[in-house]
């Protein structure tokens, strides 16, 4: 692997542009990060779907206590644990229920992925062409690349991500005699008295979650590769410093993600018609502040270990097929 493997402050490629290095054209930086963000997309979702399928169960049956204001002791024994989720799903679907609603995530994966990382770059590149005219030490620091991060986020959670997601987490959780696919729920949405805009429901929880998430996601990634690649422009990230990184940057990601994950899940999965209901002031009216917090995390050992592996896999997928179209 080329050295534009390594992404840490001092480097740009496939991501920041080395301080020796030629710039390198945007049409170029656009292309090759739609084609290496869609592949890094489809691998990742084709391996970890069926945690995110679980994970959307268990953040849904919360949901459900709440809206039925049951308390702590029933709800405790009725939100499946998640090796239990795992068995019922099982029990259930068979092997195919762990894959539902994933075409829509699938094919979505070839456009949000490819938009994260094409917007990123664009940012970075600005960055770096701004500290070149001023004549600044042409190097990115590490809330450079968490401010570029958010806007990536947030621009993709606000235009692709919500109705997406909006559409999966129904096809999961809703019965599949009722639901008979992702155009089964457009319809259906679109139809209702929310219209198109039903499509975007929980918009405002999405951006927030993607913004910060994706911020510490490359930041957390390039704190990665620095502490174990060094400084040396010339010398490429291994396979295994490219792994640990994509790993650390999921992690990173749900770390900041996480509760406003499962506050998305809940305002996507409510029967409420209005796009302004206030998810959380529900559940601590209902609940109060300790067992709404431990809601809010309920799932986490399947967001962490969905988080690390697909990151990695993204991670990697995108800076080999970076490399490889750059030197084609």
């Amino acid at each position: 692997m080329s050295r534009a493997s390594v992404v840490t402050p001092d480097r740009k490629a496939p991501i920041i542009e080395a301080q020796r290095s030629p710039p390198i054209k945007k049409s170029n930086i656009i292309r090759y990060s739609i084609v290496a963000g869609s592949l890094a997309g489809i691998a990742s979702t084709l391996v970890v779907h069926p945690f995110d399928v679980i994970r959307t169960k268990i953040q849904s049956t919360t949901q459900k206590e709440i809206i039925n204001n049951t308390r702590s002791a029933s709800s405790n024994r009725s939100i499946p644990s998640v090796s239990k989720a795992w068995h019922q799903t099982l029990q259930n679907g068979g092997f195919r229920a762990f894959y539902a609603g994933l075409s829509m995530p699938l094919l979505a994966q070839a456009v949000y992925k490819s938009t994260v990382f094409s917007i990123n770059n664009l940012c970075r590149d600005s960055l770096l062409e701004r500290k070149r005219a001023k004549k600044q030490p042409v190097k990115l620091t590490i809330m450079d690349l968490f401010w570029c991060g958010v806007i990536a986020g947030a621009i993709n959670a606000a235009v692709f991500v919500t109705p997406v997601e909006f559409i999966r987490n129904k096809l999961i959780i809703e019965d599949r005699k009722a639901c008979r696919g992702p155009y089964h729920v457009i319809r259906t949405t679109m139809s209702s008295s929310e219209g198109v805009l039903g499509l975007w429901k929980g918009v405002g929880l999405t951006v927030a979650r993607d913004s910060l998430g994706c911020g510490f996601f490359f930041a957390s990634m390039a704190l990665c590769q620095k502490a174990f690649a060094g400084d040396d422009d010339e010398k490429p990230a291994t396979f295994g410093v490219t792994m640990l990184s994509g790993m650390v940057a999921g992690l990173g990601f749900w770390t900041a993600a996480l509760p406003l994950d499962t506050l998305k899940t809940w305002r996507q999965t409510s029967t409420s018609s209005s796009q302004n209901n206030n998810v959380l002031l529900e559940s601590i009216t209902k609940h109060g502040w300790k067992e709404t917090a431990q809601n809010l995390t309920r799932g986490w050992p399947v967001a962490f270990g969905r988080g690390a592996p697909s990151a990695a896999i993204t991670i990697v997928t995108y800076q080999y097929c970076y490399d490889a179209l750059e030197a084609s």
